[in-house]
């Protein structure tokens, strides 16, 4: 009897001694994850089997609100869509970068029907290329078979993960 009543006062001490050791005085780090779209403008490429654009720059200073700093910066997915398009689809090989970052290079047929590709994630990590929470993506490919329009858009939509302080 007399060694649990000597336990208790023991195992309370460890217990007060190992939570005041979890106190951490840096700043709050936290995980937001957010879309962000852009759209490409196609013109001049009917009858063309290949094109490469640069999109406009992407900003996603959204994800620092009430924030100082990202900590990681990962593209979770890129999502497809072709808008104004005439013909039925476009099918081929796309690749798709962030800066110089190659994030993926697939068979994909895009029509106007969103197509979502995960990044795999060791293909993910944007964080080197943010300046100032902006970046620009290229889209490029190979089509199977002429593109049927002369003036659409291609719908680019991010997914981004971020861990900021």
């Amino acid at each position: 009897m007399k060694k649990i009543n000597l336990l208790k006062p023991l195992l309370l001490l460890i217990a007060v001694f190992t939570f005041s050791m979890c106190e951490e005085a840096g700043d709050i780090q936290f995980v937001i994850a957010d879309d962000f779209d852009t759209t490409v403008a196609i013109n001049g490429l009917q009858g063309e089997t290949s094109y490469a654009f640069n999109t406009n720059d992407i900003d996603v200073n959204d994800l620092l609100e009430n924030a100082s700093e990202f900590l990681t910066a990962d593209v979770e997915s890129v999502t497809l869509a072709l808008e104004n398009y005439s013909g039925a689809a476009i099918s081929g090989n796309i690749s798709v970068m962030a800066g110089p970052i190659p994030l993926f290079s697939k068979n994909v047929a895009l029509s106007s029907t969103p197509v979502a590709v995960e990044i795999p994630a060791s293909a993910s990590n944007i964080l080197s290329i943010l300046s100032s929470g902006l970046f620009t993506a290229t889209i490029s490919g190979a089509t199977s078979a002429p593109i049927a329009d002369d003036n659409f858009d291609i719908k680019m939509t991010f997914r981004i993960k971020a861990t900021v302080e």
